[in-house]
Protein backbone atom coordinates (compact mmCIF):
# COMPACT_ATOMS: atom_id res chain seq x y z
CA UNK A 1 0.00 0.00 0.00
CA UNK A 2 1.27 3.43 -0.90
CA UNK A 3 -0.03 7.01 -0.90
CA UNK A 4 0.72 9.03 -4.00
CA UNK A 5 -0.15 12.19 -5.88
CA UNK A 6 -1.09 10.70 -9.24
CA UNK A 7 -1.19 12.55 -12.53
CA UNK A 8 -4.17 11.88 -14.82
CA UNK A 9 -2.71 10.93 -18.20
CA UNK A 10 -5.95 10.21 -20.07
CA UNK A 11 -9.73 10.44 -19.76
CA UNK A 12 -12.36 8.48 -21.68
CA UNK A 13 -16.14 8.68 -21.75
CA UNK A 14 -17.98 5.43 -22.44
CA UNK A 15 -21.23 7.37 -22.16
CA UNK A 16 -22.42 10.52 -20.47
CA UNK A 17 -22.44 8.66 -17.14
CA UNK A 18 -19.54 6.17 -17.45
CA UNK A 19 -16.04 7.62 -17.35
CA UNK A 20 -12.55 6.11 -17.21
CA UNK A 21 -9.46 7.83 -15.84
CA UNK A 22 -5.89 6.64 -16.32
CA UNK A 23 -3.23 7.57 -13.74
CA UNK A 24 0.56 7.54 -13.95
CA UNK A 25 1.56 5.50 -10.88
CA UNK A 26 4.20 2.78 -11.41
CA UNK A 27 4.20 1.85 -7.71
CA UNK A 28 0.53 0.91 -7.93
CA UNK A 29 0.31 -0.44 -11.48
CA UNK A 30 3.19 -2.90 -10.99
CA UNK A 31 1.83 -4.40 -7.77
CA UNK A 32 -1.99 -4.32 -8.00
CA UNK A 33 -3.91 -7.57 -8.59
CA UNK A 34 -7.38 -8.05 -10.11
CA UNK A 35 -10.04 -7.39 -7.50
CA UNK A 36 -7.98 -4.90 -5.52
CA UNK A 37 -8.97 -1.24 -5.31
CA UNK A 38 -7.68 2.26 -4.61
CA UNK A 39 -9.02 5.07 -2.42
CA UNK A 40 -9.21 8.40 -4.27
CA UNK A 41 -9.30 11.82 -2.62
CA UNK A 42 -11.78 13.97 -4.53
CA UNK A 43 -10.88 17.69 -4.51
CA UNK A 44 -13.09 19.99 -2.48
CA UNK A 45 -13.83 20.62 1.18
CA UNK A 46 -17.23 18.93 0.98
CA UNK A 47 -15.68 15.59 0.01
CA UNK A 48 -14.14 14.62 3.34
CA UNK A 49 -13.96 10.86 2.76
CA UNK A 50 -12.01 9.15 0.02
CA UNK A 51 -13.91 7.04 -2.50
CA UNK A 52 -13.07 3.41 -3.38
CA UNK A 53 -12.64 2.36 -7.02
CA UNK A 54 -11.66 -1.01 -8.43
CA UNK A 55 -8.67 -1.02 -10.74
CA UNK A 56 -9.95 -2.07 -14.16
CA UNK A 57 -6.76 -2.09 -16.22
CA UNK A 58 -3.01 -1.64 -15.89
CA UNK A 59 -0.04 -0.87 -18.09
CA UNK A 60 3.57 -0.88 -16.98
CA UNK A 61 3.46 2.59 -15.43
CA UNK A 62 -0.25 3.37 -15.20
CA UNK A 63 -3.60 2.06 -14.04
CA UNK A 64 -7.22 2.85 -14.88
CA UNK A 65 -10.43 3.19 -12.93
CA UNK A 66 -13.94 3.36 -14.38
CA UNK A 67 -16.94 4.80 -12.58
CA UNK A 68 -20.54 5.84 -13.04
CA UNK A 69 -21.54 9.41 -12.26
CA UNK A 70 -24.24 9.00 -9.60
CA UNK A 71 -23.70 11.84 -7.12
CA UNK A 72 -21.76 14.99 -6.33
CA UNK A 73 -18.50 13.13 -5.65
CA UNK A 74 -18.40 11.14 -8.87
CA UNK A 75 -19.67 14.19 -10.76
CA UNK A 76 -16.68 16.16 -9.49
CA UNK A 77 -14.35 13.28 -10.34
CA UNK A 78 -15.85 13.12 -13.82
CA UNK A 79 -14.85 16.73 -14.36
CA UNK A 80 -11.18 15.95 -13.86
CA UNK A 81 -9.06 16.18 -16.98
CA UNK A 82 -5.65 15.20 -18.32
CA UNK A 83 -2.91 16.83 -16.26
CA UNK A 84 -4.92 17.06 -13.04
CA UNK A 85 -3.42 15.45 -9.94
CA UNK A 86 -5.33 13.36 -7.39
CA UNK A 87 -4.10 11.84 -4.15
CA UNK A 88 -4.57 8.07 -4.15
CA UNK A 89 -3.95 5.25 -1.67
CA UNK A 90 -3.49 1.71 -2.99
CA UNK A 91 -3.49 -1.03 -3.89
CA UNK A 92 -5.86 -2.20 -1.16
CA UNK A 93 -7.77 -5.34 -0.25
CA UNK A 94 -7.55 -8.92 -1.42
CA UNK A 95 -8.16 -9.79 -5.05
CA UNK A 96 -9.48 -12.76 -6.98
CA UNK A 97 -7.59 -16.07 -6.65
CA UNK A 98 -6.52 -17.58 -9.96
CA UNK A 99 -8.20 -20.97 -10.07
CA UNK A 100 -7.00 -23.64 -12.47
CA UNK A 101 -9.40 -25.18 -14.97
CA UNK A 102 -10.38 -28.83 -14.97
CA UNK A 103 -7.36 -30.39 -16.74
CA UNK A 104 -9.37 -33.41 -17.90
CA UNK A 105 -12.35 -31.62 -19.37
CA UNK A 106 -10.90 -28.20 -20.14
CA UNK A 107 -14.03 -26.58 -18.72
CA UNK A 108 -13.75 -22.76 -18.73
CA UNK A 109 -14.69 -20.29 -16.05
CA UNK A 110 -17.46 -17.70 -16.23
CA UNK A 111 -17.56 -14.05 -15.17
CA UNK A 112 -20.83 -12.45 -14.03
CA UNK A 113 -20.90 -8.65 -13.78
CA UNK A 114 -23.61 -6.18 -12.92
CA UNK A 115 -23.18 -2.47 -13.62
CA UNK A 116 -19.82 -1.11 -12.47
CA UNK A 117 -18.96 -4.61 -11.24
CA UNK A 118 -17.40 -5.15 -14.65
CA UNK A 119 -14.46 -2.95 -13.59
CA UNK A 120 -12.60 -5.50 -11.45
CA UNK A 121 -13.75 -8.41 -13.63
CA UNK A 122 -12.41 -6.76 -16.76
CA UNK A 123 -9.00 -6.57 -15.10
CA UNK A 124 -9.32 -10.24 -14.18
CA UNK A 125 -10.39 -11.12 -17.73
CA UNK A 126 -7.25 -9.47 -19.10
CA UNK A 127 -5.05 -11.53 -16.76
CA UNK A 128 -6.72 -14.91 -17.32
CA UNK A 129 -6.14 -16.75 -20.54
CA UNK A 130 -9.46 -17.05 -22.39
CA UNK A 131 -8.28 -19.92 -24.56
CA UNK A 132 -11.03 -22.22 -25.76
CA UNK A 133 -11.60 -25.34 -23.64
CA UNK A 134 -12.95 -28.68 -24.77
CA UNK A 135 -16.48 -27.51 -24.03
CA UNK A 136 -16.52 -23.86 -25.03
CA UNK A 137 -14.81 -20.52 -24.60
CA UNK A 138 -15.01 -18.77 -21.22
CA UNK A 139 -18.22 -16.76 -20.97
CA UNK A 140 -18.80 -13.28 -19.61
CA UNK A 141 -22.32 -12.36 -18.50
CA UNK A 142 -22.84 -8.59 -18.54
CA UNK A 143 -25.81 -6.94 -16.86
CA UNK A 144 -26.69 -3.25 -17.00
CA UNK A 145 -29.64 -0.87 -17.01
CA UNK A 146 -29.45 -0.28 -20.75
CA UNK A 147 -27.37 -0.79 -23.88
CA UNK A 148 -25.19 2.29 -23.29
CA UNK A 149 -24.02 0.97 -19.92
CA UNK A 150 -22.68 -2.34 -21.26
CA UNK A 151 -19.08 -1.18 -21.18
CA UNK A 152 -16.05 -3.29 -22.21
CA UNK A 153 -18.13 -5.67 -24.33
CA UNK A 154 -16.14 -5.11 -27.57
CA UNK A 155 -12.82 -5.45 -25.72
CA UNK A 156 -13.88 -8.74 -24.11
CA UNK A 157 -15.01 -10.21 -27.43
CA UNK A 158 -11.73 -9.19 -29.02
CA UNK A 159 -9.87 -11.04 -26.25
CA UNK A 160 -11.70 -14.25 -27.12
CA UNK A 161 -14.55 -14.30 -24.61
CA UNK A 162 -18.13 -15.13 -25.44
CA UNK A 163 -20.18 -12.24 -24.06
CA UNK A 164 -23.88 -12.58 -23.20
CA UNK A 165 -25.84 -9.54 -22.07
CA UNK A 166 -28.95 -8.63 -20.09
CA UNK A 167 -30.45 -5.17 -19.65
CA UNK A 168 -33.23 -3.84 -17.45
CA UNK A 169 -34.98 -2.16 -20.38
CA UNK A 170 -34.32 -4.87 -22.97
CA UNK A 171 -32.34 -2.52 -25.23
CA UNK A 172 -29.60 -5.15 -25.59
CA UNK A 173 -29.55 -8.89 -24.99
CA UNK A 174 -32.12 -10.43 -22.69
CA UNK A 175 -34.51 -8.20 -20.77
CA UNK A 176 -34.17 -8.73 -17.03
CA UNK A 177 -31.57 -9.80 -14.49
CA UNK A 178 -28.18 -11.09 -15.58
CA UNK A 179 -28.45 -13.93 -13.04
CA UNK A 180 -31.63 -15.15 -14.77
CA UNK A 181 -29.72 -15.10 -18.04
CA UNK A 182 -26.92 -17.13 -16.47
CA UNK A 183 -29.34 -19.65 -14.97
CA UNK A 184 -31.15 -20.12 -18.27
CA UNK A 185 -27.88 -20.53 -20.16
CA UNK A 186 -26.55 -22.97 -17.57
CA UNK A 187 -29.46 -25.36 -18.17
CA UNK A 188 -29.60 -24.87 -21.94
CA UNK A 189 -27.96 -27.16 -24.56
CA UNK A 190 -25.18 -24.57 -24.98
CA UNK A 191 -24.52 -24.28 -21.26
CA UNK A 192 -22.00 -26.18 -19.16
CA UNK A 193 -20.96 -26.43 -15.54
CA UNK A 194 -18.02 -24.01 -15.25
CA UNK A 195 -14.86 -24.75 -13.32
CA UNK A 196 -15.24 -21.54 -11.30
CA UNK A 197 -17.48 -18.45 -11.14
CA UNK A 198 -16.20 -14.93 -10.55
CA UNK A 199 -18.79 -12.23 -9.89
CA UNK A 200 -19.06 -8.57 -8.94
CA UNK A 201 -22.08 -6.29 -8.80
CA UNK A 202 -25.07 -5.36 -6.62
CA UNK A 203 -25.64 -7.42 -3.49
CA UNK A 204 -28.89 -8.99 -4.72
CA UNK A 205 -27.13 -10.14 -7.89
CA UNK A 206 -24.31 -11.64 -5.84
CA UNK A 207 -26.80 -13.40 -3.56
CA UNK A 208 -28.50 -15.02 -6.55
CA UNK A 209 -25.15 -15.95 -8.08
CA UNK A 210 -24.05 -17.56 -4.80
CA UNK A 211 -27.26 -19.58 -4.66
CA UNK A 212 -26.79 -20.91 -8.20
CA UNK A 213 -23.15 -21.76 -7.46
CA UNK A 214 -24.20 -23.65 -4.33
CA UNK A 215 -26.88 -25.60 -6.20
CA UNK A 216 -24.43 -26.52 -8.96
CA UNK A 217 -21.55 -27.16 -6.55
CA UNK A 218 -19.27 -24.73 -8.38
CA UNK A 219 -16.54 -22.71 -6.61
CA UNK A 220 -17.61 -19.07 -6.61
CA UNK A 221 -15.73 -15.90 -5.71
CA UNK A 222 -17.62 -12.65 -5.30
CA UNK A 223 -16.45 -9.08 -4.85
CA UNK A 224 -18.55 -7.06 -2.42
CA UNK A 225 -19.29 -3.48 -3.46
CA UNK A 226 -19.61 -2.08 0.06
CA UNK A 227 -19.50 1.58 1.05
CA UNK A 228 -16.14 2.39 2.66
CA UNK A 229 -14.93 5.19 4.88
CA UNK A 230 -11.23 4.54 5.54
CA UNK A 231 -10.48 1.67 3.15
CA UNK A 232 -7.66 0.36 5.32
CA UNK A 233 -9.49 -1.72 7.94
CA UNK A 234 -9.69 0.77 10.80
CA UNK A 235 -13.25 2.09 10.92
CA UNK A 236 -15.22 -1.17 10.40
CA UNK A 237 -17.70 0.76 8.25
CA UNK A 238 -17.59 -1.84 5.48
CA UNK A 239 -18.04 -4.93 7.66
CA UNK A 240 -20.12 -7.74 6.15
CA UNK A 241 -21.77 -10.53 8.09
CA UNK A 242 -20.29 -13.94 7.45
CA UNK A 243 -21.17 -17.57 8.08
CA UNK A 244 -17.96 -18.00 10.08
CA UNK A 245 -18.93 -18.60 13.72
CA UNK A 246 -15.46 -17.62 14.91
CA UNK A 247 -15.42 -14.36 12.94
CA UNK A 248 -18.99 -13.13 12.48
CA UNK A 249 -18.01 -9.99 10.60
CA UNK A 250 -15.23 -9.36 8.08
CA UNK A 251 -14.12 -6.11 6.51
CA UNK A 252 -14.65 -5.72 2.79
CA UNK A 253 -11.62 -3.44 2.59
CA UNK A 254 -9.25 -5.75 4.45
CA UNK A 255 -10.36 -9.40 4.37
CA UNK A 256 -12.20 -8.67 1.09
CA UNK A 257 -13.50 -7.23 -1.11
CA UNK A 258 -13.26 -10.70 -2.70
CA UNK A 259 -14.74 -13.56 -0.67
CA UNK A 260 -15.80 -17.11 -1.30
CA UNK A 261 -19.55 -16.92 -1.87
CA UNK A 262 -20.27 -19.37 0.95
CA UNK A 263 -18.47 -17.10 3.43
CA UNK A 264 -21.22 -14.47 3.29
CA UNK A 265 -24.38 -14.57 5.36
CA UNK A 266 -26.87 -13.38 2.75
CA UNK A 267 -30.08 -13.31 4.80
Amino acid sequence: MTRLNCNIISRKEFSSRYISLSFFAPAISRSVMPGQFVMVKIPGERFFLRRPFSVCRTARDSFDIVFKVVGAGTEKLGQMKKGDILNIIGPLGNGYPFMTHDPKQGIPFVLIAGGTGIASLYFLARCLKPGRGKVSSPVVFLGARNRKELIFRPELIKMGYEVLTATDDGSAGRKGFVTDLFSSWLHSPKGFRPSVIYSCGPRLMLKKTAKIAEEENVPCFISMEEKMACGIGVCMGCAVKTSDKKEEYKRACKEGPVFRAEEIEWD
